[in-house]
């Protein structure tokens, strides 16, 4: 395909789309760097605007006309992210670190209560010990008087 503002043809690392006009452009031609074009997260690719269709919408929301074509763009920001999208995605994120958190919280908390339960375990075989001990002292002690 070949660029809307250039004319030449674009390498497909380089295209950038916008939502406004429908144009491929090279992120250089659409006066990105490549450190911005990196920036863009892969979700807010397919929301971005170009700058002349950024302009009409920044026109409409600060007292100009929108158009129609603009009217519906509620989720976009001024900074061109789809807060909607970078809402899921982050939730996404979230879900799933919780749920490995909440995995590993559980893991640690059985091998603990196996330890635990372990203790218990060796202190009530040592009580037996020592009671039978005790016991035997106590016949020992009650023989030796005789």
């Amino acid at each position: 395909m070949d660029c809307f503002k250039c004319k030449k043809i674009i390498a497909e690392r380089d295209v950038i789309k916008c939502t406004g006009c429908n144009m491929y452009m090279h992120y250089q031609c659409a006066d990105l760097s490549e450190t911005e074009f990196k920036k863009i997260l892969p979700m807010n690719k397919i929301k971005w605007k170009c700058p002349p269709c950024k302009n009409k919408r920044l026109a409409g929301t600060l007292g100009g006309t929108v158009s129609p074509k603009f009217k519906d763009c509620t989720t976009t920001s001024i900074l061109n992210v789809d807060t909607d999208a970078l809402t899921e995605y982050m939730d996404a994120k979230l879900d799933s670190l919780r749920q490995q958190w909440q995995e590993d919280l559980n893991s640690a908390i059985q091998k603990v209560s196996k330890t635990f339960a372990q203790d218990i375990n060796s202190c009530i075989l040592l009580r037996k010990n020592d009671d039978s001990r005790v016991i035997h002292i106590r016949c020992t002690n009650d023989l030796s008087k005789i």
